[in-house]
């Protein structure tokens, strides 16, 4: 690990914070029924939220969602993580 990656992890969170979620997923439903799963999941984690934009892979073989959120504390934050990674079809949250 170099020391940039070592700096990065050993940063603090300083809550709320605001950022753009990435979220891809495989492109194996309409991009409306995956936003529409993901925006459950978001409300039900009480998570503020905005789709700032979809777009599909080069191939099309899956889909990134960017997703403006807020979270109030670091426990909102794992269980939002958590939850996302129960999906089998997203293959990816940043």
């Amino acid at each position: 690990m170099n020391n940039e990656q070592n700096s990065i992890e050993n940063q603090e969170i300083n809550f709320p914070v605001s950022y753009v979620l990435k979220v891809v997923v495989t492109q194996n439903m309409h991009p409306e029924q995956h936003q529409g799963l993901i925006e459950e999941i978001l409300e039900r984690k009480k998570v503020p939220f905005r789709f700032e934009d979809v777009k599909p892979s080069n191939k099309g073989t899956y889909l990134s969602f960017s997703i403006f959120i807020t979270l109030i504390d670091k426990n909102q934050m794992d269980e939002l993580y958590l939850e996302l990674k129960t999906l089998p079809w997203i293959k990816m949250a940043l």
